[in-house]
């Protein structure tokens, strides 16, 4: 017998501020709203996805085999090791939990979760003693630091762990260069 079960599943509101200068009139705010019901990066891993879209848009992207997307965005995770896009990412944002400033050691990305699967199946916020568990329907949102696109790599592999940040109810990021929400790459212009 199959018995189905009904579970609450947050869907979580992002709210995207961004200053636009209006030459002699000041400062105008313009608000944007999405949802997120799985996870939200900022950082490398975002930047990886960008390039990918930006290679599947492009005129000259010959397949859509899945093997062929693989090596599209292993050839961008390791351009990253080597470029380092978002190096020093601890030092271009702050990060509020529940109102508190973190203190971040130096990232590449920062990844908030509703879910325990990420990156193709990685669990981030992982199995500990130490740890409170991670649910999705708990109202709670788990932030975990990503050293380097070589650090994705030894995640996906079981070779390290991630830096758990914390967990809070609200979030708060100032100066976000690029992300994705629900595995879908987002940018954030700001017109001077």
């Amino acid at each position: 017998m199959i018995y189905d079960q009904t579970l609450n599943f947050y869907r979580w509101s992002v709210e995207i501020l961004t200053h636009r200068q209006l030459s002699h009139l000041g400062i105008r705010m313009s608000k944007t709203d999405i949802y997120m019901y799985n996870y939200i990066s900022i950082g490398v891993d975002a930047q990886v996805t960008l390039d990918f879209h930006r290679a599947r848009s492009s005129r000259f992207y010959p397949f859509g085999s899945r093997f062929f997307n693989k090596m599209l965005y292993l050839g961008f995770g390791t351009q990253q090791v080597v470029a380092a896009d978002c190096k020093n990412l601890e030092q271009r944002l702050n990060l509020y939990l529940d109102g508190v400033q973190v203190d971040l050691p130096e990232l590449e990305s920062i990844v908030i979760l509703n879910i325990a699967s990420w990156g193709a199946g990685v669990n981030l916020w992982g199995e500990g003693t130490n740890a409170p568990s991670q649910s999705h329907c708990d109202g709670v949102l788990e932030v975990i630091g990503v050293y380097s696109s070589f650090h994705i790599a030894q995640l996906q592999v079981g070779l390290s762990k991630p830096h758990r940040i914390g967990q809070a109810k609200r979030i708060d990021v100032s100066q976000i260069p690029q992300f994705q929400c629900n595995a879908k790459f987002l940018s954030l212009t700001v017109n001077q």
